[in-house]
């Protein structure tokens, strides 16, 4: 049943076919948690990604704005 609803995605349906193919005395239950484990696996993969480019470009805004405050306190000093 939950394996049915993975085939209907093409790269979920390869998935499933590699792990079939890897290990095919595997049932559908089986299958279905390992999909669901890559699936997370994959979701945490991109959530980490982007927290650290958000660290990064929260490093650039306060370079930024520290680059600012320079120039505004030479600009306001002339």
């Amino acid at each position: 049943m939950i394996t049915s609803l993975w085939r209907k995605l093409p790269r979920s349906q390869q998935k499933y076919e590699a792990i079939k193919e890897q290990m095919p005395g595997a049932d559908d239950e089986t299958i279905a948690i390992l999909l669901a484990v890559n699936s997370l696996s994959t979701q945490l993969s991109r959530e980490i990604e982007f927290e650290d480019k958000e660290q990064k470009l929260d490093a650039l805004r306060h370079q930024v704005v520290g680059t600012k405050q320079k120039q505004s306190k030479i600009e306001d000093s002339l």
